[in-house]
């Protein structure tokens, strides 16, 4: 068994961490110092930790190795402690307000992780300097993107029908399901068409106007 001493004080400063143990590289004991001494690639692999008691300097770290862990897709935290403590917890940090309540987040996206950014071993400040660049965390293989993506967009949906180059009258889409899929439009009986739609005929954000402008270009 190979423990690491990443913190065992009950106040912090230059020299001085907050309580907690690394067993074996994936059991934490205690959460007061876990991401400011583990890189992002440490954190993934930790994958359950025990937390003695509910105070600051035991608990300070582990909303952000959830987060962290959250967001490189890893496999969900498993939380060890007794009933008193995980109840504080759940009141006191993972309340919707300090902090969501994690366990009922799912990952929008599922799929295979193909990589992982090393770079941010080294310099995770990156992530907030170029998250479209630079920052990037991993790259994953969509499994169902087809499905999931339709979660992304919102509000109501729209057809627009091209004659002779000319847009035809909009129709606005109700399907009785959650989204407009290849069930609702093919083999469904109870999506709703309706047209007049609704929008306005004339304008530079009317369908007549986008249609055009997808034509020409």
């Amino acid at each position: 068994m190979r423990l690491k001493v990443l913190g065992a004080y009950g106040a912090s400063d230059a020299e001085h961490n907050l309580t907690g143990y690394l067993l074996d590289d994936w059991l934490a004991v205690d959460a007061g110092t876990l991401t400011s001494k583990l890189s992002f690639a440490q954190q993934a692999r930790v994958s359950a930790v025990f937390i003695s008691h509910s105070h600051a300097d035991h608990t300070r770290d582990l909303p952000h190795l959830i987060h962290n862990r959250f967001s490189q897709n890893a496999p969900p935290l498993v939380v060890f402690a007794a009933r008193d403590v995980l109840d504080l917890l759940m009141r006191d940090t993972f309340n919707g307000v300090v902090w969501p309540d994690f366990s009922t987040l799912k990952s929008p996206i599922t799929g295979e992780i193909l990589e992982a950014n090393a770079v941010l071993d080294k310099d995770p400040g990156i992530v907030n300097q170029s998250p479209y660049g630079d920052g990037w965390i991993v790259r994953m293989k969509p499994s169902q993107l087809d499905d999931e993506k339709k979660a992304f967009v919102t509000g109501d949906e729209y057809t627009v029908g091209v004659l002779q180059n000319q847009a035809l009258p909009s129709i606005r889409i109700q399907p009785a399901t959650e989204f407009y899929d290849y069930q609702a439009k093919y083999f469904r009986n109870d999506t709703q068409y309706h047209c007049p739609s609704g929008l306005t005929a004339a304008g530079p954000n009317s369908s007549t106007s986008l249609v055009a402008f997808s034509r020409s270009s």
